[in-house]
């Protein structure tokens, strides 16, 4: 695919396509619009990233990583981790924040494809993308609840998480059991309705609390209604380490004691999980492995090692801390 091409399909001049795909402004905002997505589907780029793999396959690669913020310590280990592994193959990283915005996500994939400076793409996107990326992209599927696979994934065992919070809770003895989530963590949320189902434990939607606030305050908040509430959990699912941090927080402040009135468990295990004045017990999911994957697949894709859509998930481990009671052992004793 050429520029000539391009523009008997468009049905303009090559100089007009030349001048839509080089930024110039004598071209219409709308023409250049239509001219340069023919050139998306049409493969143009594709063409041009290959010979620039192979002139510069000595050099290192372009990285981009599209993320959703790097506000949350998730997020930063392992785009740090990415960095890491992509520097020791003498390659660079970019980094492009989305904010949760699908348009914006959109846009930037697409600004990266006309840009046609980048090798390869790791996004913690799961969303199917209006344009297909022509660039070899590996998603980290945090949830492993994409429509479909369209290119390279690695999973961190979104239900496998939940479910062994949830098991070891019931192994605890816990049957009345409560999640804190927040407006990014749906996916999570029916992952813990489905973890109840199968353990079979009741699920109680009075159990469950999604603030619209994010990290510590959406702990913090769900805190203030157990506190107000006469029916309470014996146990909570945090969403994620922050929000348990804030929920203990705040709980511990109205006089509800974790873990002996309700215990709480978080997941992630971010690095002052152990270090919190209760610490808290946890799911750790191995980020440094995310990492690792994520890019061994994207330069197996660079690199032509493999033409398969590939699919890796990561492990995690149960980390116990002081957070949960054990129910068992406390019927045992008043047996006694």
């Amino acid at each position: 695919m050429n520029q000539k091409k391009i523009a008997q399909i468009a049905k303009v001049s090559p100089s007009t396509v030349s001048k839509a795909l080089s930024g110039s402004k004598e071209v219409s905002p709308a023409l250049a619009e239509e001219i340069k997505n023919i050139a998306i589907r049409e493969g143009y780029f594709d063409e041009k990233r290959k010979r620039r793999v192979e002139k510069n396959r000595k050099k290192g690669a372009l990285i981009a990583v599209v993320c959703p913020e790097i506000i949350s310590i998730y997020y930063c280990r392992i785009i740090s981790n990415i960095k890491e592994e992509v520097e020791k193959r003498g390659g660079q990283v970019a980094v492009y924040i989305y904010d949760f915005d699908e348009r914006k996500l959109n846009d930037i994939f697409k600004m990266i494809i006309l840009k046609n400076e980048t090798d390869g793409i790791i996004t913690f996107s799961q969303k199917k993308l209006q344009v297909k990326p022509s660039i070899p992209t590996v998603v980290l599927n945090k949830d492993d609840d994409a429509e479909e696979q369209w290119c390279d994934v690695v999973c961190a065992g979104g239900y496998e998480v939940t479910n062994e919070a949830i098991n070891y809770l019931k192994k605890m003895g816990h049957k009345k059991i409560g999640f804190v989530g927040e407006k990014y963590t749906t996916g999570r949320c029916k992952n813990f309705v489905k973890a109840l189902e199968n353990n079979e434990i009741e699920v109680n939607n009075n159990y469950i609390y999604e603030s619209d606030q994010r990290f510590e305050k959406a702990g913090y908040d769900a805190a203030i209604k157990i506190f107000e509430s006469e029916d309470r959990p014996t146990a909570v699912l945090a969403a994620y380490d922050e929000i348990a941090m804030g929920l203990i927080h705040k709980l511990n402040k109205e006089g509800i004691s974790v873990p002996d009135d309700i215990s709480v468990i978080g997941i992630n295990d971010i690095f002052y999980a152990s270090f919190a004045q209760i610490p808290l017990t946890t799911v750790q999911v191995y980020k440094h492995q995310q990492g690792v994957e994520a890019v061994r697949l994207l330069y197996d894709k660079i690199l032509k090692k493999s033409n398969e859509l590939q699919k890796f998930v990561v492990g995690y481990r149960l980390i116990i801390r002081d957070t949960v009671k054990n129910l068992n052992k406390e019927a045992n004793d008043n047996d006694r």
